[in-house]
């Protein structure tokens, strides 16, 4: 009994100290300068392997997730980390926004010089009074989050030399627009 005990209290310490470390790591990734590492990137290939890396977290949450990339899109010049990254931050909170389910969108264009992604999800959306202040540090609407993805998000995709914004309609769902120079960051 107090072994069981032990060990469910250690395994929550061990839960607690992860937790903390990944926010100490943002906190530290909004800080310091970002060393990009571009190089040619399929978008279209991109978005699939994210679908299928948010599948299970997805499937859980009954969301489907929909890819809308043509195949035949010009290729961007960009970190390949940091841009699933900021990707994968908008799928997960897509998803987290849908807790009765819905669908994620996934879709790339281009745009004259830019590549333009969108993140769309069927959620709950964000109140308007809201929405000037998503992309600040530290603000969260979530009880558990650290309100650093999306300043993360906007970051790194500013130093891509790009925009991302949000349009969002209470019960009708949010829409994370993104657009980044296909040419790729300048030096």
């Amino acid at each position: 009994q107090d072994e069981e005990e032990y060990s469910r209290f250690i395994e929550l310490m061990r839960q607690e100290v992860q937790r903390l470390n990944s926010i100490v790591e943002q906190f530290l990734s909004l800080a310091r300068p970002l060393k990009l590492k571009p190089e040619e990137l399929r978008i279209d290939k991109l978005l699939e392997e994210l679908a299928l890396l948010a599948g299970s977290d997805a499937g859980a949450a009954n969301v489907q997730i929909k890819v809308d990339a043509p195949s035949d899109l010009s290729s961007v010049r960009a970190d390949r980390n940091y841009l699933k990254q900021v990707l994968l931050n908008l799928i997960l909170n897509g998803i987290q926004a849908m807790p009765g389910g819905g669908t994620l969108t996934l879709a790339a264009r281009t745009s004259r010089a830019d590549l333009l992604l969108t993140v769309a999800d069927t959620g709950a959306g964000i109140e308007p009074r809201l929405l000037g202040r998503i992309f600040e540090p530290y603000f969260t609407t979530k009880s558990n989050g650290s309100g650093l993805g999306l300043a993360i998000a906007r970051r790194i995709v500013e130093a891509h030399g790009g925009q991302i914004n949000i349009a969002s309609e209470v019960g009708q769902g949010s829409r994370f627009h993104i657009s980044v120079p296909l040419a790729g960051p300048e030096s």
